[in-house]
């Protein structure tokens, strides 16, 4: 599909794509132009559709502009396909546990440049700034190397990246990873993907599974894009500890995490508020490594409260 043909498909009410450097990154943009900015930074292999259209509704309630957008790589945003063949995961997955060196077309710091970008194009001279995931890992180097465009920055659910922190449990990355899965088909996909979210999201507040379902359909037929979420995740382990940008923030920082997420043990969390100066944490007890509607109100509710700070 060319480019012409990608932006005939958006909305504009909805998603428009916008030029940042060399890439075109698909972006929504909600509420009041002139209000105060949220810029909401996805994470792995997620699409802006994975941030709930009920938490946007809160924070534009709330008096805010809300803009999510696709990362590289992901979603309808430019791609990477071109940086060609990379070695196998598995042993860059080795590597990256020692420390050593990673194959990776682009590291967290180059999407965090994206997000800078994002801002110069749409007109914003600073936000403040959520992170959910590999989000928070890209939202802590941006918020250290660009103090001056960030006015509060959210951690949620994320982690410095730090080789010594617990890893994840097995079964949630081997399902991240879709090991052992048939997606051969959309039928395969869709069943792999309702399974990970389940696995990540826990049992405290199991989602609807008629609508569960239906957005992850709707998150494939939108895009299904695995060779970025592999190039993604290189980026991620390419990057290593991010222990330097968290100690270097002097921008509010909150740190968000569920107690029960499987993916992201809560002690990341607790790292982050350990090394970033002055930062505060709430955990939720029950919460995995997804947004559950019925946490939607309070976790919004908490982005406001620091904001407003």
């Amino acid at each position: 599909m060319t480019p012409s043909e990608l932006d005939a498909r958006l909305s504009p009410a909805l998603e428009r794509r916008v030029d940042v450097g060399d890439l075109r990154l698909c972006v929504r943009d909600h509420g009041d132009a002139d209000a105060p900015a949220i810029v909401l930074i996805m994470g792995l292999a997620a699409q802006l559709t994975e941030w709930p259209d009920e938490f946007i509704d809160h924070l534009v309630r709330g008096g805010h502009r809300v803009v999510r957008f696709d990362n590289r790589d992901i979603g309808l945003s430019d791609g990477f396909d071109h940086a060609g063949r990379l070695r196998p995961l598995f042993p860059e997955l080795l590597k990256a546990s020692f420390g050593l060196r990673v194959d990776a077309p682009y590291r967290l710091e180059h999407m965090a440049e994206d997000v800078v970008g994002l801002f110069d194009a749409l007109d914003i001279d600073e936000a403040d700034v959520v992170g959910l995931s590999m989000g928070g890992m890209i939202g802590q180097v941006l918020t250290a190397r660009h103090p001056s465009r960030v006015k509060s920055f959210t951690a949620l659910m994320t982690s410095t990246n730090h080789p010594t922190l617990p890893k994840s449990k097995p079964k949630a990355m081997l399902a991240l990873l879709g090991v052992g899965a048939d997606m051969r088909d959309e039928e395969g996909i869709v069943r792999h993907g309702v399974r990970t979210r389940r696995i990540l999201g826990g049992d405290a507040w199991p989602a609807d599974a008629e609508l569960l379902e239906a957005h992850v359909r709707r998150t494939y037929a939108r895009s299904y894009r695995p060779r970025g979420v592999a190039r993604q995740l290189r980026a991620v382990m390419a990057s290593g500890s991010l222990r330097k940008y968290s100690r270097a923030i002097r921008r509010p920082t909150l740190v968000l995490h569920g107690e029960a997420d499987p993916l992201v043990p809560v002690a990341a969390g607790r790292d982050i508020a350990k090394h970033v100066p002055g930062a505060r944490m709430r955990t939720f007890p029950g919460m995995g490594h997804t947004l559950p509607k019925e946490l939607l109100p309070l976790l919004a509710a908490e982005i406001l409260n620091h904001a407003r700070r």
